[in-house]
């Protein structure tokens, strides 16, 4: 499919072979089986990224990581959770009021997947 240059403003990007983000950035692909177009998701997470820092008034990961506390108001997080490699495993749960959702740590990404669809589904 040739590239829409009147809608689309392509940019290129390199990763260095072996390194985490790369690495990161495949296994994000397979866990949403978007292995063969990991430009597609490269774009994806950046403007995840955007809305993220927007949303926080910040570009910067010292302003986002210092936006987390602030973030716990609106969904309040129990713990930080165990890590499995660079990524944060948590389930979602209702706290003892069921008003607010609180993160609980998770061993199994799977798990975490579907406790995560499951609340999600449900709003």
């Amino acid at each position: 499919m040739p590239k829409d240059t009147k809608k689309y403003r392509y940019i290129e990007a390199a990763l260095l072979r072996g390194s985490s983000t790369l690495t990161s950035l495949e296994q994000d692909a397979a866990d949403h089986h978007m292995s063969g177009q990991l430009g597609k998701m490269a774009a994806l997470r950046l403007a995840d990224y955007y809305k993220v820092a927007e949303r926080l008034g910040t570009y910067s990961l010292e302003g986002i990581l210092a936006a987390l506390p602030a973030m716990a108001r609106v969904a309040p997080i129990s713990s930080l959770g165990a890590t499995n490699g660079n990524r944060m495993q948590t389930t979602p749960r209702l706290d003892d009021d069921h008003e607010n959702v609180m993160v609980e740590p998770s061993t199994n990404l799977q798990e975490n997947a579907v406790a995560a669809s499951d609340y999600w589904n449900h709003l």
